[in-house]
């Protein structure tokens, strides 16, 4: 089964995002699906769909006091040893505060065995690093007055997922040796961090896959290490964390789980979430059942919508399905999961409910002929490059708003503090380097708008901020303000005045050419700047005014292309390129090119039906209007003209159906689809007898 490895927002998106009723309501207008998703999209739509209704017959609606938390990502062991180096740190630090600002209650922290078990360091150095790193992380969850959930199943054992090689480490311990290490690292990990909550084993079926200890995956295999591990840690004697394990809800045994795990003195049964298929969202029900019966609370450490069909179960692999979380039509489906899974947190009385595929909350990916041929690594890798950015720039996704205002208590009208201590220095020609302290909310702070002369230029979630792009031997005036994500802005913080570096800037870039490539996605391309010294990154412009423009992203490195999406269709753009060099130094903008997304394609017109013998009905029509290159049409035929299944896919304005019985009334329809995806409305609706 599967496992885990500026104000700058419209405000109005929060009454879309917002659910009037007790259950989840599914978003009136849903981005488009791309066909070869449709039916998937459609059947797990389903699942939900039904799992509400059997919520709504059952819960009373008053809504438990539950913690609702999300993974603090970016410090998940599988990521490996680069996870503690400075870069690193930042970033989890500046997600932490992210999570914060979005109303969490608390974290989760993923740490597989073996990390922080000492015989699997190459050195007593390296595992005391990875021991202070994980001291100084529950130190900075807990100041920000948050519950922190540790994870210790194992690190994952799959060529997209481990960032350590643990294969041949797994395969140098027997059963034996593996219970009596699994049970030190969890003393090690209570013992050093101090969580609230601690799951000590959960997805038998995955730790044992990534393990090859087989045992795991039996009922009484899996009790006997939960109970060398509960039995670690009472003789150790840590106190104030609570302990327990559980399954995930496709484990076709999970009940002789769940019994065996019930007669040992664990603290709370825990489940994971992963696919809603089949029966496994009643089964994480019967779980909380068997737990409430027990007396024992439940709780759910990962939770995640998987996008698999039922016939994909057990044969897609791990990259696969990871691979597929990543595209942005789906979002509206992650936002209805998410609300279920709320709804189920409060029927079942859970201690706490995790958000696991957090990085979502930052960004996904569009599906265009770009990311539609990349393989999972590389989807994976792209995802979670741009969900960084989006998240050090504090942007979030619909799928995060609409977490922040469904598990927010009340609406949140107070602002953040002012910031304080901004100071500004200038070391290069056109830049200067912003510092101050953080401001403090209510719920948390989002992030802060850097105004320059008065006018806002910058939106990050950090303490700093670099504003590029200046004049050489000029003085600018800077002041920030720190936001919340209710739109509380705090009031302007004290000025600061910086005066910048002369020298000579790159040469602008040449023969900027902006070409539409579909309905969203507008592709820059130019040619490269020159300098005395080497080009650094370019910075690209957009707006709807050539008199407007502002910076809607950069390159990494100095490729001279770059690819701006999500775009409106119909739409004309204009945009500009400047250059940077390793100094600092930018250039002037290029000359300001347009382009104009391609509109959407229309419904093909003057469908005819002709019956041509008793067997055969031929079909004749126009191409609809369309910005985009017309691929090709599907055809839909039935014999009721409210029940039409798609018949063929074809490149002609033509189509002649055979195989049809005499004398019997067929009905037709027909849609275009165009390059990118995008399919138009279906045509009107005609019919033809054929003879008898």
């Amino acid at each position: 089964m599967p496992f885990s490895a500026s104000r700058k927002f419209c405000f109005y998106l929060f009454a879309i995002l917002m659910f009037s009723a007790t259950f989840p309501c599914k978003a009136g207008t849903l981005p488009p699906v791309p066909s070869v998703f449709q039916a998937l999209y459609t059947s797990l739509d389903n699942y939900l769909v039904n799992f509400n209704t059997t919520l709504n017959s059952e819960w009373n609606g008053v809504k438990y006091p539950v913690v609702f938390t999300a993974s603090l990502y970016d410090a998940n062991a599988n990521s490996g040893p680069e996870m503690i180096n400075s870069a690193s740190v930042a970033a989890i630090q500046a997600q932490l505060q992210e999570l914060k600002a979005m109303g969490v209650q608390g974290v989760t922290v993923e740490i597989g065995f073996p990390m922080l078990y000492e015989p699997f360091f190459s050195s007593q150095t390296q595992y005391q690093q990875f021991v202070t790193f994980y001291q100084n992380l529950a130190a900075s969850v807990k100041a920000l007055g948050l519950k922190l959930i540790v994870e210790n199943e194992c690190l994952l054992n799959d060529p997209v997922t481990d960032a350590w090689d643990v294969a041949s480490f797994y395969a140098s311990l027997n059963w034996t040796q593996y219970q009596a290490a699994r049970a030190e690292t969890a003393v090690t990990i209570a013992q050093t961090m101090h969580p609230d909550y601690m799951v000590v084993l959960e997805e038998p079926d995955t730790e044992a896959t990534m393990t090859g200890q087989t045992e795991i995956d039996t009922p009484s295999g899996a009790a006997g290490m939960l109970s060398g591990i509960l039995s670690a840690l009472k003789t150790a004697n840590v106190s104030g964390i609570q302990f327990g394990a559980g399954v995930g809800t496709w484990l076709s045994n999970y009940q002789e789980f769940i019994q065996d795990f019930l007669a040992l003195p664990v603290n709370f049964i825990d489940m994971h979430v992963l696919t809603v298929n089949e029966n496994f969202l009643p089964n994480a029900l019967s779980i909380a059942n068997m737990a409430a019966t027990a007396g024992k609370p439940v709780t759910m450490a990962q939770t995640w919508l998987h996008k698999e069909a039922d016939d994909e179960l057990n044969v897609l692999t791990n990259d696969q399905i990871l691979a597929r979380n990543p595209f942005s039509f789906w979002a509206p489906l992650d936002a209805y999961f998410l609300q279920t899974m709320q709804n189920m947190a409060y029927y079942t009385h859970m201690a706490f409910m995790d958000v696991f595929e957090s990085e979502y909350f930052w960004a996904y990916l569009p599906f265009d002929p770009v990311t539609m041929v990349l393989d999972p690594s590389a989807i994976l890798s792209q995802e979670s490059q741009q969900s960084g950015d989006n998240m050090l720039a504090a942007s979030f996704t619909s799928t995060a708003l609409n977490y922040y205002t469904s598990i927010l208590p009340t609406p949140d009208t107070a602002p953040p503090s002012i910031p304080g201590g901004l100071t500004g220095a200038s070391g290069q020609t056109t830049e200067v380097n912003l510092s101050w302290d953080l401001s403090t909310d209510n719920v948390g702070v989002a992030g802060y708008y850097v105004f320059r002369n008065g006018v806002k230029v910058a939106t990050t979630a950090q303490t700093f901020d670099i504003d590029t792009g200046l004049t050489s031997g000029t003085t600018y005036s800077y002041f920030v303000e720190a936001f919340d994500l209710a739109g509380n802005v705090s009031a302007p913080s004290a000025s600061v005045h910086v005066t910048t570096w002369s020298t000579t800037p790159p040469s602008a870039p040449a023969n900027l050419v902006a070409t539409a490539a579909n309905t969203q996605e507008i592709n820059l391309t130019w040619s490269a700047s020159t300098d005395k010294i080497t080009i650094g990154t370019y910075h690209v412009f957009r707006g709807t005014s050539a008199n407007n423009l502002t910076e809607v992203g950069s390159t990494y490195s100095t490729p001279t292309s770059y690819i701006n999406y999500p775009l409106t269709p119909s739409t004309t753009y204009y945009f500009g390129v400047e250059a940077e060099d390793t100094d600092g130094n930018v250039s002037p903008m290029s000359k300001i090119v347009s382009a104009t997304t391609l509109a959407p394609p229309s419904a093909p017109r003057d469908l005819s039906a002709k019956a041509i013998s008793s067997s055969e009905i031929s079909l004749a029509w126009l191409a609809g209007a369309s910005g985009m290159p017309v691929i090709g049409y599907h055809v839909f035929c039935g014999t009721s003209p409210s029940n039409l299944t798609q018949v063929c896919t074809t490149g002609a304005t033509a189509y002649t159906r055979y195989a049809l019985q005499p004398g019997v009334t067929y009905y037709c329809a027909v849609e275009e689809f165009a390059q990118g995806g995008s399919v138009s409305p279906m045509s009107g609706t005609v019919s033809a007898t054929t003879r008898p």
